[in-house]
């Protein structure tokens, strides 16, 4: 997977990820933003099957999972990886979203907060998530709003794919999922999309 801002750029930024993210402002439009994932997934998880956060950084989206809850994580970067080891023992894999290295039917749920818009192979992500998802898998994303908020965000170095929710509809379908839900928030969308 092409990732505009090369591995370089997350392990850059990895040493200044927790600082930033520590600020009262930042935290509290956060928690906001994950809070309807986090009541959408405690109403979903099953404790007996296996889940996945893809593009889990440093472990910020760890958070939308209940705490009976150990998904595996997947990140791009070695540095990010490291800091949420620190934090949970659950499974974490370096790897790229469009080469996923788990088996056909891995999961019953995927995660993917925060990732879409840093990828440039899309189609390629979205085919590999269909693949490791059992047959009545979820997978719950987000999209970036193309607006100024969201364009600022490419000031830290990324080049950012913003989609409109019609395209993400589009592109999702066009891959074997069928949107179940959608809710808009400050800076993104959630999709909660089902494998068809």
């Amino acid at each position: 997977m092409k990732i505009h801002a090369g591995r370089w750029v997350w392990d850059l930024k990895s040493f200044i990820y927790k600082w930033l993210r520590s600020f009262f402002v930042y935290d509290r439009i956060y928690r906001a933003e994950i809070r309807p994932f986090r009541k959408w997934l405690t109403d979903r998880i099953q404790y007996d099957k296996k889940y996945l956060d893809l593009g889990a950084g440093s472990g910020d989206s760890f958070a939308v999972y209940p705490k009976q809850c150990h998904p595996a994580g997947l990140d791009f970067s070695l540095r990010m990886l490291k800091l949420l080891r620190k934090k949970t023992a659950s499974p974490l894999v370096q790897g790229d979203a469009a080469f996923l290295p788990f088996k056909n039917g891995a999961f019953a749920g995927i995660t993917a907060i925060g990732l879409v818009e840093y990828v440039d192979s899309l189609p390629d992500v979205l085919s590999e998530i269909h693949r490791i998802l059992q047959p009545d898998g979820w997978l719950a994303v987000t999209i970036s709003q193309p607006n100024g908020l969201n364009l600022l965000r490419s000031l830290t170095g990324s080049r950012l794919h913003l989609y409109s929710i019609e395209k993400f509809k589009t592109l999702v379908s066009d891959r074997g999922f069928q949107t179940h839900e959608t809710n808009k928030t400050l800076f993104q969308y959630q999709l909660y999309l089902k494998k068809s």
